[in-house]
């Protein structure tokens, strides 16, 4: 295999990865949001700060690094195409941003 093909299947494992955690805090979170019990949700706090660490950030690296690496060890794209920049731009704000914001609020909560 060729680190061109290796870049592509950790890109996708990442991916795979930061949006299943996503989909999974977002339905235990919504299912925490209706219920009564209070320590339930400071439980959930407790689990998104953990969950965010172990795998939102670190596949959001995964993803951005691999991208980047596969974008400049490869001829097919440029990193000034637009769609590259509009992911880039994308990428890091919610990446960065969001789980930043979910952290922040769960450790607070907690």
């Amino acid at each position: 295999m060729s680190i061109q093909s290796w870049l592509l299947f950790l890109h996708i494992l990442g991916a795979i990865i930061w949006i299943g955690a996503g989909a999974a805090v977002s339905l235990i979170g919504m299912r925490m949001r209706r219920s009564p019990d209070r320590s339930a949700l400071a439980d959930f706090a407790r689990t998104l700060r953990y969950v965010g660490l172990r795998a939102f950030m670190p596949a959001f690296v995964v993803v951005l690094a691999t991208g980047l690496l596969m974008v400049l060890a490869g001829s097919r794209w440029k990193i000034s195409q637009p769609w590259i920049l509009g992911y880039l731009s994308v990428a890091i704000a919610s990446g960065a941003h969001c789980p930043g914001a979910f952290l922040l609020r769960a450790s607070i909560a907690a």
